[in-house]
This record gives C-alpha cells, structure tokens and sequence, in this order.
C-alpha cells in the first residue's frame, strides 16, 4: 500500500468513527430529555410521567392527546397498541415515504384493514385508552369510566353479530369521537350508549355475519314427502282433509276428521276455539 492510499485509508476511518461518535452524542443528548418529552420534543406533562412506565411502547404523543384533550380517535387510537399485542389476522400495511436532513423516512398509512377482520385489536386499543384516560381524570369524573366499558361491552357484542371492518368498527370509531367531541369528562353514563337511530346507520341485514342472518326458506315438501310424515292408515287423521282445500284422492284411508275436536267437519268449520 503506497503512502497516498494509507493516508486516504486513514481519513476514511476517521471520518466514519467521528460520523459514529457524532450519532452516539445525539442519541445521548436525546435519551437525557427523554424522560420529560415525547416523539416531537413537547413536554410530557406531570400527570402523564406516571403512565410512561405502565403503558412502556405505546407513543407518549398518543397519551399526551388524552391529557390535552386533542385525542382523535382514527388518527390515535391504534397506537394505544401494545407491543406484545399479536394480530390474529396479519394484514398488510402501507407506508408514505418522504426525505429529510436525515434520510428517507417511512411513515405507517392506518386504514381499516390494520384493525383485522375482528374486534381484538379495536378491543385492546380501547382498553388501553380507558385505563389511560381513568389514571388521568377518573379521580374527578369517577363514573365516567363505567360508560366507557358499558360502551365496549356492546360494541364486542355487535362485532359478534356483525361484519366488523366496514359496519361495527366504523360505529365504534365514529360514536368513540361523537364523545369526545362533546367531552368525555362531562359524559354521562347514558351518553355512551348507542341509540337504536345511529346503529341504524350501520348495522343493516345485508351485514349481519353468514351465521346470525336469517336461514334460507325451506323448499315445499313434495307428495312423498308429505305422504311419508303422514302416513295412510286408518288411524291417522288426514291433514289434507283440514286444509281448506281439502282431500280428493280416492285412495286416501286416513280419518276426515276435524284436526281439532274430531268432529264431522274440516278444520276450518270448527266452531271450537
């Protein structure tokens, strides 16, 4: 190696460990006022330091929006996620890209699709919302928290019933920020109930799920089938005589009879009640 390639061997790694050194400092510088902001650098306020711990890998920017009262359900929700939370569907997810000072950078796009084809996820989300939001307020507004949770309650029983992705989640996401847009604290229990005229604008027939709709009529029984449930003996009392069309066929051995009191007469001639 000639003294010209060592010298421009040398830079090279000084320069690489100087760019590391330089990293490792910002990262440091970072760490030290992680305690107090969050993502963006805003001051994580006092009431908020206490759940840091407990909900440890959800945003800080998510739960500072509780505090502050600028939570937005479809914007906030699905990061109230904890990390070891497991799908049980995977879904795919979709990223924007966009360039800074520091590179590309990828940001998630949430669409419906990312809560699953079941309530598990919206489920997970809105506990941790509840409890966040009680450790925050419930000391003030105590029975606010029983309206939240009669309000989970009927959401995870409709989502049993319903399609989930395009009917119950978008219920439980729009009534979610009917509340807060009135404000949460001063909700009361009722008001997190789902009147019958906003469910329905979600909940119809045609999106109630494969096993709760309606069964497909029967088919009429045919001749044989009719004749086989009924049999001709002379025992029997003949079901057809009491329509009110009544029996023509010459072979028939079974009783003409009232259905009803026995009588000489059909069934739709019985004077009893």
């Amino acid at each position: 190696m000639s003294a010209d390639e060592r010298r421009t061997w040398l830079q090279t790694i000084q320069t690489a460990v100087t760019a590391s050194m330089e990293r490792g400092t910002k990262r440091q510088r970072s760490d030290t006022t992680a305690a107090d902001e969050d993502e963006s650098g805003k001051t994580v306020p006092p009431a908020v330091l206490p759940l840091l711990p407990r909900f440890a890998g959800i945003p800080r920017s998510a739960l500072v929006a509780i505090h502050d009262h600028t939570f937005e359900v479809r914007k906030h929700l699905i990061k109230l996620r904890l990390p070891q939370f497991t799908s049980p569907a995977s879904q795919e997810e979709a990223f924007t890209y966009s360039t800074g000072s520091d590179g590309l950078r990828l940001k998630k796009v949430t669409s419906f699709k990312e809560w699953g084809h079941d309530s598990s996820l919206w489920s997970h989300c809105f506990a941790t919302y509840a409890a966040a939001w009680t450790s925050i307020f419930g000391q003030s507004f105590p029975t606010a928290g029983i309206g939240m949770w009669l309000f989970h309650r009927r959401i995870c029983d409709l989502a049993r019933s319903y399609k989930w992705q395009d009917t119950v989640l978008l219920l439980a996401l729009d009534k979610h920020q009917l509340l807060l847009d009135k404000g949460v604290s001063t909700a009361s229990v009722e008001d997190w109930n789902i009147d019958a005229s906003l469910e329905g604008q979600y909940l119809r027939l045609d999106t109630l799920l494969p096993s709760k709709a309606s069964p497909a009529a029967s088919p009429l029984p045919t001749r044989g089938q009719r004749a086989a449930a009924q049999p001709n003996k002379g025992h029997a009392i003949c079901q057809t005589y009491n329509n009110t069309t009544g029996c023509d066929w010459r072979n028939c051995r079974r009783r003409h009879v009232c259905s009803k009191c026995e009588g000489d007469h059909a069934l739709p001639n019985c004077k009893k009640k």
